[in-house]
């Protein structure tokens, strides 16, 4: 499978928020490797939420955790 990257704009030309996936109550082991695979796709902003710290699981400098009830990670 492969992933195409797009610099959208808007009419004014000022660049689109990157769109976002959140997978909600996924396991560490299945937001991993979705995270893994989108992670060469700049557009993309990823939100996982698990009950792992998925920082055990994925480890890298664009990946940034906020302890909460559940363990987000986001990928910008």
């Amino acid at each position: 499978m492969q992933t195409r990257t797009s610099q959208s704009t808007t009419r004014s030309g000022q660049k689109k928020h990157p769109p976002s996936i959140v997978i909600v109550g996924a396991s560490s082991a299945i937001a991993a490797a979705i995270i893994s695979h989108y992670l060469t796709n700049t557009d993309l902003t990823i939100i996982a939420f698990s009950q792992s710290d998925l920082t055990q699981v994925y480890r890298d400098d664009r990946v940034t955790t906020v302890q909460l009830d559940y363990t987000a990670v986001a990928i910008q």
